[in-house]
């Protein structure tokens, strides 16, 4: 630094380090971002497929959560927390929750350590593609090399609403800033 202030190349340093840090931080967000989107798509896809199976059948179809599941949900051999799934099954008996002697199990999703799926309550789809109106949210939590958050942790969640004649939707995208204990590790 010259005692008239900063040199070009001095300047020219600067601002490089700030685009390539503020590149890396945005890739970071929007992989992040991504994943969490495409699982809540899925997850809508997967409500759909269910009022559809109650369509087709003429049964009450039912998709209940599992967090963690008290069987081998991922199918890896063992019970332990990792099982975390959600169960799509046509309900034969007419008794609430998934009856592995009595109901037919359309699909098993499991879902991946990284996302949380909070409030989510068993929901059923009647013979005519309604339900009761249901809000849950699908949301993930991860580091953030900025200091948009002072604990380096920003969570991102999806809410996904159903209504009582069985609309699917899934809402706006909320960040915020998370306790550090949220993500893997703190700074």
């Amino acid at each position: 630094m010259n005692p008239k202030g900063f040199s070009l190349v001095e300047l020219m340093v600067v601002l490089a380090l700030i685009g390539i840090t503020s590149t890396i931080a945005a890739v970071t967000l929007s992989s992040n971002d991504a994943r969490l989107r495409a699982a809540a798509s899925d997850f809508r896809f997967s409500l759909e497929k269910a009022k559809q199976e109650a369509l087709a059948r003429s049964l009450s179809v039912g998709v209940d959560f599992y967090d963690p599941a008290s069987f081998d949900c991922n199918g890896d051999g063992d019970t332990d927390e990792r099982d975390r799934c959600y169960i799509t099954y046509a309900d034969q008996d007419g008794a609430d929750g998934f009856d592995p002697e009595q109901d037919v199990e359309i699909a098993r999703t499991s879902l991946p350590s990284s996302l949380v799926l909070s409030d989510a309550t068993g929901l059923r789809f009647s013979p005519f593609g309604g339900s009761r109106a249901a809000s849950m949210e699908m949301r993930t939590a991860f580091r953030v090399d900025y200091h948009r958050c002072e604990s380096q942790c920003m969570t991102v969640s999806y809410p996904i609403r159903v209504n009582h004649v069985g609309r699917i939707e899934i809402g706006e995208k909320e960040e915020t800033c998370a306790s550090c204990s949220l993500c893997e590790s703190c700074p």
